[in-house]
């Protein structure tokens, strides 16, 4: 590595961070002219890991990069064009009707131009894991921030993680899959990692000066196509030589890549001697100082990369840092003393003054950020689950005499706040949001911040008591006939138990006659046990699923077929709620709609 001997002040400052501020790690690895001339890990990876080349390092929004280049193939195939409507491929359906969908290309995803927004996908897929794999159902909750016409650039993981579902579509591969087979293995990065359980080299997030490891870290659900790659300082460096390399590209890629370095749409920022100018395929355009340059960054819970090359130079640096507190201006800084190093540029004194100015800053506020958890207290915030449309379940627990919520992958502790009704908590390390809290005939509502709200299940004992009553049911038998009834739902065995009493009155079934128990057992789970006047006997297990209500059976195999039933409470008011009976043969995957009916409370 001929340019070794020139990264002294490199080392000393990475060492600096490392010695006298708490940084955990960081890793560096530098290119010109299609060669790797620097490559060196600092400090811990965790704390059993030291960084090295070889560690797999979180590139968080870097992947961007290479999905674009995925698509940049498809492209180059002809099985794709930028062109093509959003819609071709992701159901319009799957949107709110008020959306302006049908001139969204995928041009608009891979610049940063669609216009439109989607906290639930990006929230459920970045942190809590609670998205799965189709997107369909979160697509509901889309917003539109900008009109189409205006071509305004705003940035967000939103195209990127459609693009994933789009790749898996055009390909038949997932994007993860395709990514591996068709870019990293034509470049021979061979290191690169999409899944990551069970491996103990990755580097995880700390937060100087503290020593342990934050409390989130990523995990595989939350590794997404606008964010999930792992990659080490010899694939990064391979990366960063396709593009510094002074001989033209070849290989299977040399098509893609034609079209992959091209801007897509204009982006008109900057940040000191760094301007952008516009975006494309993963990469911003723009100048550091009067020099062309290509950069991207990653960032994560304390993970912070810099991706950057400038092409009239052929030089080009990755760098990396697992820390919280200063991890993006430190990786920003070294990548350009990197630069100025092998430039010998005339203002590199001013640069790395003004960002060591920040830098500082960062420290000095993580040595002053303090706060206390707030004890249990059960007139606050009693312990139980809430549900949101959006967030998913929120569980409120006590740990070692405090709160403890958990929200996926997410947990926190919940910390005083100044305003009436309202505690703090610190699901992202770092960052303190608001949970208001309110009441409304008898239901606890938790506002969290200006995201959305979760509802409080009723305590386990009262999960049916919307249920207990007189009702008259009905439900549709085809051919314009309704079919009529009642049900009589009573507690007994003093409030511990329900007991129901179902009557079909009119109707093709007339005469059917059926009854149920359903108790609260010891273990805190509610059981039901239904037999009827045909003969038919059910055991069924009582849970809530997505804040619905829900009797379901266990699991029968017969043959290739995985057997489930369920009853489903949905629209619950205090006049009537719609009763859904579902059944699924292959495990839970698809529910086919058997029998629906309509309650209605007596008067």
């Amino acid at each position: 590595m001929g340019q070794a001997q020139n990264m002294m002040p490199l080392e000393k400052l990475a060492n600096q961070y490392i010695q006298n501020n708490g940084v955990k790690g960081i890793a560096i690895v530098g290119v010109k002219e299609g060669k790797i001339v620097y490559k060196r890990g600092f400090g811990s990876a965790n704390q059993q890991q030291q960084m090295d080349e070889k560690t797999p390092l979180y590139i968080a929004s870097n992947t961007k990069a290479f999905v674009g280049l995925a698509a940049a193939k498809l492209i180059a195939n002809g099985q794709l064009r930028l062109e093509d409507k959003m819609t071709k491929y992701i159901p319009a359906s799957c949107f709110p009707d008020s959306l302006e969908l049908s001139e969204i290309t995928i041009q608009h995803l891979l610049s940063h131009t669609h216009g439109l927004s989607n906290e639930a996908l990006s929230f459920g897929s970045s942190y809590t894991g609670l998205i799965g794999d189709d997107y369909c159902e979160v697509l509901s909750r889309t917003s539109q921030v900008a009109k189409l016409s205006d071509s305004v650039f705003h940035y967000s993981n939103f195209g990127y993680l459609i693009m994933g579902q789009v790749i898996q579509k055009v390909s038949g591969k997932n994007w993860k899959s395709f990514v591996e087979s068709e870019v990293f293995n034509p470049l021979g990065m061979t290191e690169s990692l999409t899944e990551i359980e069970g491996n103990s080299r990755i580097a995880i997030g700390y937060a100087a000066p503290k020593n342990e490891p934050l409390s989130l870290q990523k995990q595989d659900n939350i590794l997404h196509a606008a964010g999930g790659l792992y990659s080490t300082l010899t694939d990064m460096g391979k990366w960063l030589c396709t593009f510094t390399d002074l001989k033209p590209k070849s290989g299977p890629l040399k098509d893609a890549f034609s079209i992959y370095e091209n801007p897509l749409a204009a982006n008109q920022d900057g940040f000191g001697p760094l301007s952008m100018e516009a975006y494309s395929f993963g990469w911003n355009y723009g100048k550091y100082f009067d020099r062309p340059f290509r950069f991207h960054t990653g960032q994560f819970t304390g993970h912070a990369s810099y991706m950057s090359y400038l092409p009239e130079d052929s030089m080009g640096v990755f760098v990396y840092v697992n820390d919280q507190t200063a991890g993006p201006y430190i990786s920003l800084q070294l990548s350009l003393l990197f630069y100025n190093l092998l430039l010998d540029h005339p203002a590199q004194a001013e640069v790395q003054q003004m960002l060591s100015g920040a830098i500082d800053g960062q420290f000095s506020q993580s040595e002053s950020d303090s706060k206390a958890a707030l004890s249990y207290n059960n007139d606050l915030l009693p312990v139980g689950k809430a549900f949101s449309q959006d967030f998913g379940e929120l569980a409120i627990d006590t740990l070692n005499g405090f709160y403890h919520l958990k929200l996926g992958n997410l947990s926190s502790k919940i910390y005083p706040s100044k305003a009436p009704n309202e505690v703090l908590v610190e699901f992202i390390p770092g960052t303190l949001e608001r949970l208001i809290i309110s009441e409304n005939n008898e239901r606890i509502s938790l506002q969290y911040d200006e995201y959305g709200s979760f509802r409080y299940y009723p305590p386990l004992k009262k999960h049916f008591d919307f249920w207990v009553g007189e009702w008259n049911v009905s439900w549709d038998e085809g051919d314009g006939k309704i079919g009529n009834g009642t049900n009589s739902i009573t507690k007994i065995l003093d409030g511990m138990a329900i007991q129901e009493d179902f009557r079909i009155e009119d109707g093709q079934s007339k005469g059917f006659v059926g009854t149920s128990i359903s108790i609260l057992t010891n273990q805190r789970v509610w059981k039901q046990t239904w037999m009827d006047n045909t003969g038919t006997y059910y055991d069924f297990t009582g849970d809530v699923e997505k804040g619905r209500p829900v009797f379901k059976t266990e699991r029968v195999v017969r043959g290739a077929s995985e057997i489930i039933q369920k009853m489903v409470f949905n629209n619950i008011s205090k006049d009537g709620f719609i009763w859904d009976w579902l059944g699924t043969r292959d495990g839970g995957k698809t529910w086919n709609l058997l029998w629906q009916i309509s309650y209605k409370r007596k008067n």
